[in-house]
């Protein structure tokens, strides 16, 4: 029996962005920019994802908006406050149009984009109206999605009392952030607001997508529990520093993306002779704040202003870096669990990994953002310490050899007169072997094999480095 979860609150924080179907995703993000004074909202993303079928769109066909009458539903509402201007501006530029009403929430009206895509503009009734000014988006929010359903009655309970989602005084399920998410019943048996978008990854001819993010506070346990409930549900997707998520169907197969905010971190290695306070060796990187990487006094300063819970913090790399720089692991730590403390109502959780969200199939997955998986340290590796040394297609060209190669390990990029400073200034493992990449299986698609004069300058430069530094010497592995 399924376990139902009674709330006065919200499992959905807010709508984070929204991805919409285009034939021609530059052309429609120019014309919104146009048209709307920019190509998103004030506080949410628009993003147009090329569709598999030409003439795709997100609407659905209802008779129950306009009561016992077929018609074309939109399947966004988004928020203004200048809805007179907006309207007549649309309507001299030709933009198809129905006409504007109102009623006790606000004054109305819907707009056709190129695409054919239908989408509601609404001006609450207490809201001040303000001119149509060019350098800001005349659309504030999304605050409400629709969604074909075969019973609404079945579907807004599913919502409220399985998956958590707290219910308006007008009865619709609603975020936190109080946007809507209402239902009617389609005409079409099986019609969804999904689409398939026009991407192929391996034998995968495209990708379904839905056309909202929504952000959770715990994205780990509600994925647990609508398994356990027996919901259907995709595998959670690492994207490091983007957050994590997961696809949920609702019981009409509308898809929802549910996402989590994340935060990385990424040490730093500057050697040009300064002095490093621990603050400035570590970067904080997480995509949904503003500016979106820093150090950890401007990460924390914005963390407190964020309406979002950036609870989770994952260190990629733990093991070496907990070798190279215990104290500055130990001083971000102290810093992390002293924040908690002081923020009981939000603490970090931190994650300490040996692995990193990596694409490992090539720059086209890597473009789409479409295959992370979790890619692991072969132990051997963690426990010699080996930089492997390949060359840099970006430099490939330049006169310099030091310029055409980079030594790493994972999570840690060098160049060779940085590596030799620390050699010589560092007696940890790390710094005492390099191996030369000469087989093709064992090159990442970013990198490549260096070329043989590069090769031969880096065995002289090691030999040097050796008789100048016994203490140090360094092996090279071929």
């Amino acid at each position: 029996m399924s376990k139902m979860l009674q709330t006065t609150t919200s499992a959905l924080s807010k709508f984070i962005c929204l991805y919409l179907p285009a034939d021609d995703p530059s052309a429609l993000a120019g014309w919104y920019k146009e048209h709307f004074n920019s190509n998103g909202t004030r506080s949410c993303s628009i993003f147009r994802e090329k569709v598999k079928e030409k003439g795709t769109t997100c609407n659905f066909m209802t008779d129950e908006y306009i009561p016992g009458k077929p018609y074309e539903m939109f399947a966004v509402r988004f928020d203004t406050d200048c809805i007179e201007a907006l309207y007549e501006r649309l309507s001299k530029a030709g933009v198809p149009l129905e006409s504007m009403y109102s009623d006790h929430e606000g004054t109305m009206f819907v707009f056709t984009d190129p695409q054919g895509n239908k989408f509601q503009v609404r001006q609450r009734a207490n809201t001040e109206p303000q001119p149509l000014r060019d350098d800001v988006p005349a659309l504030i929010e999304p605050s409400a999605l629709f969604f074909p359903a075969s019973d609404p009655e079945a579907t807004r309970k599913w919502y409220s009392e399985l998956l958590g989602v707290a219910l308006n005084d007008s009865g619709w399920p609603m975020t936190r952030n109080g946007e809507e998410i209402c239902f009617y019943r389609s005409l079409i048996p099986g019609q969804t607001t999904n689409y398939h978008k026009n991407v192929v990854m391996g034998d995968r001819p495209s990708t379904l997508y839905s056309i909202i993010n929504v952000a959770v506070d715990d994205l780990s346990e509600m994925h647990k529990r609508m398994l356990e409930q027996g919901q259907k549900v995709e595998g959670i997707s690492d994207r490091g520093g983007c957050g994590r998520q997961f696809q949920l169907y609702d019981p009409d197969g509308n898809m929802l993306d549910i996402w989590e905010p994340q935060t990385m971190t990424r040490k730093k290695f500057k050697f040009d002779g300064g002095d490093y306070h621990w603050k400035q060796q570590y970067e904080m990187i997480n995509a949904s704040i503003e500016q979106g990487e820093g150090d950890i006094d401007s990460f924390l300063a914005r963390v407190k202003k964020s309406n979002f819970n950036h609870r989770r913090i994952v260190i990629p790399g733990y093991n070496v870096l907990q070798k190279l720089d215990p104290e500055g692991m130990g001083s971000l730590l102290e810093t992390l669990h002293q924040y908690s403390l002081e923020h009981p109502q939000h603490p970090f959780e931190i994650i300490k990994r040996d692995w990193s969200p990596t694409d490992t199939i090539g720059p086209a997955a890597m473009e789409h953002l479409a295959d992370h998986r979790e890619v692991f340290i072969p132990p051997t590796e963690r426990a010699e310490g080996v930089l492997k040394i390949y060359g840099r297609p970006k430099f490939k060209d330049s006169p310099n050899w030091k310029d055409r190669i980079v030594l790493q390990i994972p999570f840690f990029v060098f160049d060779i007169d940085t590596f030799f400073t620390k050699a010589s200034e560092w007696r940890h493992e790390i710094y005492r072997k390099i191996r030369i990449i000469h087989d093709e299986a064992s090159v990442p698609w970013y990198l490549t094999k260096i070329d043989p004069e590069a090769v031969r300058e880096v065995k002289l430069a090691v030999e040097q480095f050796n008789q100048e530094h016994p203490e140090h010497a360094i092996e090279l592995i071929e």
